[in-house]
């Protein structure tokens, strides 16, 4: 059976949703960037869709490199809507219960400072592994060259001759140069 790596937030931290949002609830929360950590998870799966009902096959293999082998489902989605106009949906892991129960797993990636508003609960929707937006952060392997916009004078190094994070800024598409934490 194939392996499914997706990464989540848990929907239940106080900078999220919170303990008492429960099945079916509205509610909205702003995504914190540097203060929201996201989980990588395994699954195990026969199919493209985690589901309700159909756990026998169904199993999380792992939560951040820990095995698990836990029978897994997905509770329902709801539609999101954020700020800053986007929409999409977020599924909301039901079991196992001990480890991820609460667990949002988004189709589309968030963005820091906007707010995003839950709604339209459907209970039993079947999660796509493909739809899952990845939440990945991008790794450079050796030999790989990097342009650094830095205010002390912009330079360009391998990734592997630099040695320290803390002078170097990044151009996001989104708000421009940002220093990275």
């Amino acid at each position: 059976m194939p392996d499914h790596t997706l990464h989540a937030i848990d929907g239940t931290a106080s900078n999220v949703l919170g303990s008492g949002f429960s099945w079916g609830s509205t509610g909205s929360f702003t995504y914190d960037e540097a203060n929201t950590q996201i989980d990588t998870l395994v699954f195990t799966n026969n199919d493209a869709h985690l589901t309700f009902t159909n756990t026998s096959l169904e199993l999380l293999k792992s939560k951040n490199g820990i095995l698990q082998n836990s029978n897994a489902r997905v509770g329902g989605s709801w539609t999101v809507t954020g700020s800053d106009g986007s929409s999409f949906k977020v599924w909301r892991m039901l079991e196992p219960s001990h480890l991820v129960e609460g667990y949002l797993l988004f189709s589309q990636d968030r963005a820091d400072g906007v707010t995003y508003s839950f709604s339209n609960f459907a209970v039993g929707d079947p999660m796509p592994y493909a739809d899952i937006a990845q939440q990945t952060t991008p790794c450079f392997t050796a030999g790989t060259w990097i342009e650094n916009p830095s205010e002390r004078g912009a330079w360009k190094r391998t990734v592997s001759a630099i040695r320290s994070i803390r002078d170097i800024t990044v151009r996001k598409a989104s708000v421009g140069s940002e220093k990275v934490r």
